[in-house]
C-alpha cells in the first residue's frame, strides 16, 4: 500500500495481519453473540408489546433500548464475520456507508437513551408528584423521537468519510487531525459525559431511596411497596449503565490509542480489537438479562412467553407490580387501593358508622304490616 495513506489509515497494519488470525476466533464470538442478543431483545420487544400494564415509561426507554440493540447487532455482526474471515470488504461503497452509519448511529442512540432515562428516573424519585403531570407515554414517544434525530445527525459524517477503497470499508477523513478529533469527541460526548451523568444521576437516586424516610405523605409516595418498586427499576437501569460502561471502555481506549498512533501493529493487538469490538456489542446481549435478573414483572413476563410458546393451554395471567411513577398504573392502584379498604371496612362490621334510621325491629313490623296489606 502507499505510503501517503498511512497517515489517514492508522489501522491498515492490523488488515493485514487478518490473514493469520483463526476464523474461528471471530465466527464463534460473532456467532455466540448473534444468537443470544437478538431473541433477548425480541423477548423483550414482545412482552412489553404483548402486556399493556407494561407500557411504562420507563419501560417505553427499555424498548427503545431493545430495538437498538437488535440493530447494532444485525449490523455489527453479520457483515463482520464475513469481513474478518474473507479479509475483503464484497459489499460495495453503499453497504460500506450504511453499515458504518447505522453501526455509529444505534451506538449513539443507545447512549442517549440511557442518559435521558437516568434523567427521567430522577425527576420521577424526587419529584413524584410533580413527576406525574409530566411523565406520560407521548412526551416519552417524542422524546424518543428526538433521540433518534440527534442521533442521525451526531453520526451523519460518517456518510461522506467512508468509502470502499483497496476491498476494504475505509474511513477516508482529510486528515489525521480531523479523524483524532472526530474519535475524541465521540469518547468525550458520547462515553464520558454520559457516564458521568449517570453517576450523579443514579447517586441522587440512591441517596433518595436508600435513606430512611419518616415524612408522611397524602399520596403514599413513601410507602414500603412504592419504596421497593421504585429501587428495584432504578437498580435495573443503573445496572444496564454500568454493563455499557464496562463492555465499551476497552473500545474507546483502543480506537484513541490507535488513532494517536500508540497502538503497536502486532497480531496480538488484532485479537485484542476484535474481543473489544466484540465485547462491546456483546452489551446489547446482557440488557434483557439485566431485565430479567432485577425486575420481578420482566421475570413473570417472560416465563409466561416461554410457558405460551411450549404450552397452548397456559394461562396467560400475569400479575404486575405497577411502577409507583407511572401516571396511569398509579390511578389503578389508587382505586384499586379504595375499593380494597371499601370491601374491608364493609366486611369488619358497621361498629364505626353511626346507626341510622329505625331499629331492626320497627323495620320487621313495617315490613309485615305492609305484606298484609298486600
Amino acid at each position: 500500500m502507499d505510503e501517503s495513506y498511512s497517515d489517514e489509515f492508522p489501522n491498515n497494519g492490523t488488515i493485514f495481519l487478518l490473514d493469520s488470525i483463526p476464523p474461528a476466533f471471530t465466527i464463534v464470538l460473532a456467532t455466540v453473540v448473534f444468537v443470544v442478543g437478538v431473541p433477548a431483545n425480541a423477548l423483550v420487544i414482545y412482552v412489553i408489546i404483548k402486556n399493556g400494564k407494561m407500557k411504562t415509561v420507563t419501560n417505553i426507554y427499555v424498548f427503545n433500548l431493545a430495538i437498538t440493540d437488535i440493530l447494532f447487532i444485525i449490523f455489527a455482526t453479520p457483515i463482520s464475520i464475513s469481513w474478518y474471515v474473507a479479509s475483503d470488504f464484497q459489499y460495495g461503497t453503499v453497504l460500506c456507508k450504511l453499515q458504518t452509519f447505522l453501526y455509529q448511529t444505534n451506538y449513539a442512540v443507545t447512549v442517549l437513551t440511557l442518559t435521558t432515562l437516568a434523567v427521567d428516573r430522577v425527576y420521577a424519585v424526587v419529584y413524584p408528584v410533580k413527576s406525574r403531570a409530566h411523565r406520560t407515554l407521548k412526551s416519552t414517544g417524542v422524546m424518543i423521537a428526538l433521540i433518534w434525530i440527534l442521533g442521525c445527525l451526531s453520526q451523519i459524517v460518517c456518510i461522506f468519510y467512508t468509502s470502499q477503497l483497496f476491498g476494504q470499508c475505509f474511513e477516508l477523513w482529510p486528515s489525521s487531525t480531523e479523524r483524532q478529533l472526530f474519535y475524541c469527541c465521540l469518547f468525550v460526548f458520547f462515553y464520558i459525559i454520559p457516564v458521568i451523568i449517570n453517576t450523579v444521576c443514579y447517586t441522587m437516586i440512591g441517596c433518595r431511596l436508600w435513606r430512611t424516610t419518616t415524612e408522611s405523605s397524602i399520596y403514599r409516595i413513601n410507602h414500603p411497596k412504592s419504596v421497593m418498586q421504585r429501587r428495584r427499576i432504578s437498580t435495573m437501569i443503573m445496572l444496564v449503565v454500568l454493563c455499557f460502561a464496562v463492555c465499551w471502555l476497552p473500545f474507546h481506549v483502543l480506537a484513541l490509542l490507535e488513532n494517536f498512533h500508540f497502538l503497536p501493529v502486532t497480531q496480538s493487538v488484532s485479537y485484542l480489537k476484535i474481543f473489544s469490538k466484540m465485547l462491546a456489542v456483546s452489551n446489547s446481549c446482557v440488557d434483557p438479562f439485566v431485565y430479567a435478573f432485577v425486575s420481578m414483572n420482566f421475570r413473570r413476563s417472560f416465563k409466561c412467553a416461554f410457558h405460551t410458546l411450549f404450552n397452548s393451554d397456559h394461562n396467560n395471567v400475569v400479575l404486575f407490580a405497577p411502577d409507583p411513577d407511572d401516571k396511569h398504573h398509579s390511578r389503578i392502584q389508587k382505586s384499586f387501593t379504595l375499593s380494597s379498604r371499601t370491601k374491608s371496612s364493609r366486611s369488619s362490621g358497621n361498629s364505626s358508622f353511626p346507626k341510622v334510621g329505625k331499629p331492626k325491629s320497627n323495620l320487621k313490623d313495617l315490613m309485615g304490616t305492609r305484606e298484609t296489606n298486600v
